[in-house]
């Protein structure tokens, strides 16, 4: 006898993990969902523990039992399976609406396999580095005549 393995229905379709949107910001996500045929999962606080490629249904299983404080981190969203180009419109579209989402980042084989709360941490932390950065440029910058 044969095992049958149940496809994944959303395998390879365009997909957004969002983290702590505003329900304004959502309620325009929401709106753009059709024209891309992509879902949206928001991801719960108690969710943090999770992979990445399980809250994405390309996996079973989750992580240790543990939650963020619904504030741990400002608002996020990962973006998996989008054609780049989709995905440049996307963004391009998002700016446009003002959608705030400070923390972004595509779905790779190596963030797949990282809990949810861990990404945020990467995300957060290369944000905070970017700034750093920014800010010293500024203050090396020669004054304007």
């Amino acid at each position: 006898m044969k095992a049958h393995i149940a496809a994944n229905p959303n395998a390879g379709r365009p997909t957004i993990l969002c983290w702590g949107l505003s329900s304004a910001d959502r309620g325009k996500l929401d709106g753009m969902a059709a024209s891309f045929g992509m879902r949206i999962v928001p991801v719960m606080p108690t969710d943090a523990a999770k992979t990445v490629a399980c809250l994405l249904g390309e996996a079973e299983g989750g992580g240790a039992a543990r939650a963020l404080a619904p504030d741990a981190y400002p608002a996020a969203a990962l973006f998996a399976n989008f054609r780049p180009r989709d995905l440049d419109t996307l963004l391009d579209l998002l700016h446009q609406a003002q959608v705030e989402i400070p923390l972004k980042a595509a779905a790779t084989a190596t963030n797949r396999a990282w809990a949810f709360d861990e990404l945020l941490g990467h995300l957060a932390a290369e944000r905070a580095a970017f700034a750093r950065q920014a800010e010293a440029e500024q203050a090396n910058k020669p004054p304007k005549a």
